[in-house]
């Protein structure tokens, strides 16, 4: 009985000591990949302070520190953007294009410009023009979406200033206002000595053709639309701030947001289109103020950016920017932008470190305790051996 009870314990401590081995074994493994979370952890943190943002140079304080933003749609390219440090006039600026060119807006604006070119091809008569979708949208701001073409605040207002305006326009401007009035005469819009203000209505509302008394506009021929059109843009260049003045700002007008209307409407008309902000999916699914998707979205060529600038005539001109060279837009890492930003970023590299460092820990432990336990057993084998060999000894020893 002696020496089965000591060959069963033996087998009983081999059996153990074998699972003691396989568990510090797959705590070494466990280590190795400790060792290599914490080498991804530095990567990690390494591509945190790597990591490139679209910026914006703006003004702050009052227009006396010159600062870097990371750059979203909202404050980039929306109505309600920041204006860029290093513009020259408040009709200049920046639009977004996506890949299939088309410019990406607020979704107010989307369905004001869907609103405008219905109302326009219905047969209202009214021209496409970047002022006068300009005057539509502040009208609906004023007067709510069912009174874009109405509020007779705006519209009634606005020709009552340019008539103030007539004699200093025609100062500079007379050969134009003539041919203006020559062109409309010519297309069956009959007037005599016209005030500014009829001439750019008259223009606008039969440059497409339409019906003027009993007679049947046609539209404008390229050469009378060019002529039109530079008596508009000309008149608006010059003299949009004296027009829409502080009442009304009180109204809920904003001087700014004609300029932008101005902008938007004739890069849509550029690009034959756009495409609201809110179709776009991004992470936290708000792709207007996510600044890491925009920058993704230009790195990879998905997105395009371009600067709308007016010449002498009001007309508008459009360059694709390159972030690398112009003046108000770059790419910059974390560390050179926003101090919090790297001290989120080093923050959360000693939080998974020390997560990694408590688990190697709790695996040294862990393999302390197995050693203690492969000694112990390992001088236990050894007795409980040597006390068989030495009753096999004894016991059959008699028969030597």
């Amino acid at each position: 009985m002696g020496m089965a009870s000591s060959q069963a314990r033996l087998l009983m401590l081999t059996s153990r000591l074998h699972d003691v081995e396989l568990k510090a074994q797959q705590l070494q493994n466990a280590k190795i990949q400790l060792a290599t979370e914490e080498d991804e952890i530095y990567a990690e943190y390494q591509r945190a302070l790597d990591a490139t943002t679209l910026t914006m140079s703006v003004y702050s304080n009052n227009g006396i520190t010159l600062t870097n933003i990371a750059a979203t749609f909202n404050n980039a390219f929306s109505i309600g953007a920041n204006t860029p440090a290093k513009v020259s006039s408040g009709n200049e600026g920046y639009i977004l294009l996506d890949r299939r060119g088309r410019v990406v807006v607020d979704d107010d604006i989307y369905e004001g410009y869907n609103n405008f070119q219905s109302y326009h091809y219905t047969g209202n008569g009214m021209p496409d023009n970047a002022y006068l979708f300009a005057l539509f949208m502040i009208g609906g701001q004023i007067g709510g979406e069912e009174n874009y073409y109405t509020n007779d605040y705006v519209f009634t207002g606005v020709w009552g200033r340019i008539d103030d305006l007539d004699e200093v326009f025609r100062e500079d401007n007379s050969d134009l206002c003539n041919q203006a009035q020559d062109v409309l005469t010519g297309m069956g819009i009959v007037g005599v000595n016209w005030t500014v203000a009829k001439l750019i209505s008259r223009s606008m509302e039969y440059m497409n053709g339409g019906t003027y008394g009993e007679n049947t506009i046609p539209p404008a021929t390229p050469e009378q639309r060019e002529i039109l059109e530079k008596l508009i843009n000309t008149f608006f260049v010059k003299f949009q701030n004296r027009i829409f003045n502080d009442e009304l700002e009180e109204e809920g007008y904003n001087q700014s947001d004609f300029s932008y209307y101005m902008r938007i409407y004739n890069a849509i008309q550029e690009h034959g289109g756009c495409i609201s902000i809110d179709d776009f999916e991004a992470p936290g699914g708000d792709a207007a103020n996510n600044s890491e998707w925009l920058t993704a979205m230009i790195e990879g060529g998905q997105m395009l950016i371009e600067k709308v600038t007016f010449d002498k005539d009001g007309k508008a001109i459009f360059n694709t920017v390159s972030v690398a060279s112009d003046t108000n837009f770059d790419f910059m890492t974390a560390s050179d932008l926003d101090k919090q930003a790297l001290a989120k970023a080093e923050a959360k590299y000693e939080h998974d470190l020390k997560i990694v460092n408590r688990k190697d820990d709790k695996i040294d432990k862990e393999l302390s305790n197995l050693e203690t336990e492969r000694n112990a057993l390992t001088k236990e084998y050894d007795s409980i051996k040597k006390v068989a060999s030495d009753n096999i000894e004894r016991t059959f020893g008699i028969f030597s």
